[in-house]
């Protein structure tokens, strides 16, 4: 497998986190939308990887003809993986229902819920609720025998951490991470890691030789009232909403990419240990940005005129009134109403309940209901015989308020 970029080359990598399986260019899209999102990817297009293969990745993403080439795959193993198809048929559904494979898209996909998909399965999805990483932006120490630097610790969760750092560490590489008092607000912590996945830095400002590592914390167990500690500390600063909902995260994240290289004049005046302390501020804010887009996302079951259900959400409360922008068919333009929380039903979900729908809003909707939903979810279903599958509605909370 090979892990792409925006040039177009190709280079041999491991632990990407999320994994797309082609024969040719099908999911070109699907890998465009991960890079705008800085999700490091990899594409395959020979053969099947197998689980220790996959050990790190995320979510794994692959037509249905690569899939099925070679019959049905043994799955046990993989991370959550979804089928891309043309035509979910129920005999289809069933048959990938029964391998293991976790949801359908079928084409053609609106481009905006397919980015709000892959934003819920990646920063915020199901598998990674107990494990979210906060961003952090301070000075750690890494020591891996006797090679010993300086770092940037831009994110930290209770399993992992990603770093900037300058030279560059081996997949595989047994290292310590050093937090200061700073971070613990006690003794120094050193965490035992080992080495994921190495990439070059998303900002294309960055010092020349600075990389970014990402790493497994071998032992988070002996570390982890500290390490809770430090994570919950940052949690309710820098990585909650700082603006109201209303303001798109992505317009905060260009908005600041721009003002940075206005500033800058496209020339680098200060001196490097400056540019080095200035550096750790626009990753931070890129992650904060992804990480509250991620955060609007809402996964919609069981749509009706009278309202849908919605998987739990932390951003919404029974009672709450919000805005909410639904993304369905290939019309570029989402379907946005208003909307209460009704009844929180727990591991069912809450129920949302529209209000004072228009004529015109009541009309889109029942053509919505009526179509078929090109994102389908098979792992939450009991069966795929009789249904299929359950349709999945991709949607924005686009603003919220609490009585």
């Amino acid at each position: 497998m090979n892990q792409s970029n925006k040039q177009g080359r190709s280079t041999k990598t491991s632990g990407a986190r999320v994994v797309l399986l082609e024969r040719s260019t099908e999911l070109s899209d699907l890998a465009e939308i991960l890079e705008e999102l800085a999700i490091p990817v990899e594409r395959g297009s020979s053969g099947l990887p197998n689980a220790e293969q996959l050990a790190s990745a995320r979510l794994v993403v692959g037509s249905v003809e690569r899939l099925l080439e070679s019959g049905p795959p043994d799955l046990s193993g993989w991370p959550r993986t979804i089928a891309v198809v043309q035509d979910a048929s129920k005999t289809l559904s069933a048959h990938l229902h029964r391998i293991g494979i976790a949801m359908i898209l079928t084409r053609p996909i609106h481009p905006r819920a397919l980015r709000l998909l892959l934003l819920h399965e990646t920063y915020r999805g199901p598998e990674h609720r107990h494990d979210r990483r906060i961003a952090i932006g301070h000075r750690v120490r890494v020591a891996a025998g006797l090679f010993h630097r300086k770092a940037t610790l831009i994110e930290l969760s209770p399993k992992g951490a990603r770093i900037q750092m300058r030279g560059a560490l081996a997949v595989g590489t047994r290292l310590r991470l050093q937090l200061g008092r700073d971070l613990t607000h006690g003794r120094p912590l050193r965490l035992q890691g080992r080495v994921l996945r190495v990439s070059s830095p998303l900002d294309e400002r960055s010092v020349r030789g600075e990389r970014e590592v990402a790493l497994s914390i071998l032992d988070p167990h002996a570390s982890k009232p500290t390490l809770d500690a430090v994570l919950a500390r940052f949690a309710a600063g820098p990585a909650r909403w700082s603006e109201p909902l209303s303001r798109a995260a992505t317009d905060a994240s260009h908005a600041m990419r721009s003002e940075a290289d206005t500033r800058s004049g496209g020339f680098d005046v200060k001196p490097a240990s400056e540019r080095r302390e200035e550096l750790r501020i626009p990753y931070e804010r890129r992650v904060i940005a992804l990480e509250d887009e991620a955060a609007r996302v809402l996964i919609g079951r069981d749509l009706s005129v009278g309202g849908m259900r919605i998987v739990s959400h932390e951003a919404v409360g029974v009672g709450d009134v919000m805005s909410v922008a639904l993304y369905c068919g290939m019309q570029m333009e989402p379907l946005v109403v208003e909307a209460r929380a009704l009844r929180d039903d727990g591991s069912e979900g809450m129920l949302l309940g529209f209000e004072d729908l228009r004529p015109s809003q009541r009309q889109q909707l029942e053509k919505i209901i009526g179509a078929s939903s090109p994102i389908r979810s098979l792992a939450d279903s009991d069966s795929a015989e009789s249904e299929g599958s359950e349709a999945i509605v991709m949607s924005e909370l686009l603003e919220a308020t609490t009585p």
